[in-house]
């Protein structure tokens, strides 16, 4: 998982507070990756969205990212043929109302700018991603975190 390795590395990673709402978690999120951004994806995003947090809440209003388990992939595709895979991590301890299918609280959300010609490299993040929630069953362990030392080595390649 290179690209949240990244935002594990590069600070991307933040603790939401009890009473954290799911606009208010996208937006923490979407001000981390977008002073990333390179300058011209954020002009076209504020002038055509209202900027970056704005996107993903009116892409979130017309489609839920809850996957189940306790897990939330927002993703939003960027334009940008030569940019890295843009990704900033969200925990919660107590869990988000995200409104998912299986009625569960979100404790981990990973948020996704995707260049154009990252497709891939998502996909790939991706099974890499639902492994680790599904096989290695984190999401438990991301629960009981203390802070989020713990919760960066839980979600760090061993």
């Amino acid at each position: 998982m290179p690209a949240i390795l990244d935002a594990l590395l590069g600070n991307r990673l933040v603790s939401f507070s009890a009473d954290c709402l799911k606009n208010d978690a996208l937006s923490v999120l979407a001000g981390q990756i977008a002073p990333c951004l390179p300058e011209v994806v954020r002009e076209v995003l504020d002038k055509e969205t209202g900027g970056l947090a704005a996107a993903f809440l009116r892409r979130e209003a017309d489609f839920n990212t809850a996957l189940g388990d306790g897990l939330a992939v927002p993703h939003l595709r960027i334009e940008g043929e030569n940019a890295p895979l843009f990704t900033a991590v969200g925990w919660s301890k107590t869990g988000l109302d995200y409104g998912a299918a299986d009625g569960l609280p979100v404790h981990l959300v990973v948020l996704f700018c995707i260049p154009d010609s990252r497709k891939d490299d998502y996909l790939r993040e991706m099974r890499a991603l639902m492994r680790a929630v599904l096989r290695q069953n984190i999401i438990p362990a991301l629960a009981a975190a203390p802070d989020l030392a713990a919760v960066r080595n839980i979600l760090s390649p061993s």
